[in-house]
């Protein structure tokens, strides 16, 4: 038993030894792409995702300065795109002495390991080792659950990879629960980055932070009670205990009436039932609440084609496959004219 335990002690002080090097090579390869917001007596925290662009949480940033790692600063030109939903936002900035990062070109996967970084104004960031616990889709917006010991409290921070490849943006925590962070995953960095256009105002960011608690990521995530509802409602479709999912998804629209998750499962569970009519009323719902929810479109041409019609099933479909839902092409490929 003694050399059991020794064996397990001496491995662990391997393993310990082995991330705090790989700790002093991804903090050399990510902290110069780091950086300080301060604006309107906030502070904020971003990284360099290309050349002269910052991406982070939306804000105030009329009049901001951006702190470098070396201790230069510089000014915020405007904003060139932004995502609401996921509570992004690209600042484009003066200088051009910039080190971006490496985004991933993959999408993690539960258990992954993956590196968080813990910062406070004015201190060096802290590593935390820690995986990803699951990934979380909400339609409109997708969040990565991470497990590291303790819950980040500071938003705007890259998820890294064992490499130091960027895998998320860090969130404000939507729920308390001391293990579990958030992360917006890199692809939806990527597609901001992609939407980029012309240089607006910062101004023009101001409604959108005053509304925030009405947008963004934040307030859309269920807190731990509701959360634990959809779940049971999930798993009871998994089952196909249909009636009984759809019994704890009215439980949880009676809690939040403007939960578009709750209508957009209640009418799967239906449409399962094959009440076609019923569940069209809840992916309208949840349409109307949540207008960027790709799925539900799908969903709802489904219930169009079963009700005789394909017109409206096929304008379904491509509204999903034009918001990003890729499975929907299928359906359109085989049912649809592609004209």
């Amino acid at each position: 038993m003694k050399r059991i335990l020794t064996l397990i002690f001496i491995g662990a002080i391997l393993s310990l030894s082995a991330f705090s090097q790989d700790k002093s090579a991804v903090l050399q390869k990510i902290v110069p792409s780091l950086v300080v917001i301060k604006s309107d007596a906030k502070i904020n925290f971003g990284f360099l995702i290309s050349k002269n662009t910052i991406v982070t949480t939306i804000g105030k940033y009329k009049n901001g300065q951006v702190l470098f790692s070396n201790g230069k600063t510089t000014g915020i030109l405007g904003y060139t795109a932004v995502d609401a939903d996921n509570d992004v936002v690209l600042l484009k900035i003066k200088s051009d002495s910039t080190v971006p990062v490496s985004m991933a070109t993959y999408s993690p996967i539960p258990d992954q390991k993956i590196v968080l970084l813990k910062r406070v104004y004015n201190e060096k960031p802290e590593m935390l080792q820690g995986k990803l616990k699951e990934v979380k889709d909400y339609g409109a917006f997708k969040l990565l659950l991470l497990e590291a010991g303790s819950q980040l409290q500071t938003a705007g921070m890259p998820v890294l990879d064992s490499a130091g490849n960027v895998t998320g943006m860090s969130v404000s925590p939507p729920i308390e629960d001391a293990a579990i962070s958030f992360a917006i995953p890199s692809e939806k960095l990527m597609k901001v980055l992609k939407d980029t256009g012309a240089l607006k105002d910062p101004d023009q960011l101001i409604s959108l932070f005053e509304n925030k608690n009405k947008h963004t990521v934040a307030i859309q995530v269920k807190n731990k009670t509701a959360q634990e509802i959809l779940d049971q409602g999930i798993l009871r479709i998994n089952q196909k205990e249909y009636g009984s999912a759809i019994e704890k998804f009215t439980m949880l629209i009676r809690l939040n009436p403007d939960d578009a998750d709750a209508y957009a499962f209640r009418g799967q569970a239906k449409c399962f039932q094959l009440r076609y009519k019923d569940a069209l009323e809840d992916f309208n719902k949840a349409i109307e609440l949540q207008p960027e929810f790709a799925e539900v479109y799908d969903m709802r041409g489904v219930c169009k084609a079963e009700l005789g019609d394909k017109v409206g099933a096929c304008e379904d479909w491509k509204l999903s496959y034009e918001k990003g839902y890729n499975p929907a092409f299928k359906l359109i490929e085989k049912y649809c004219d592609m004209e």
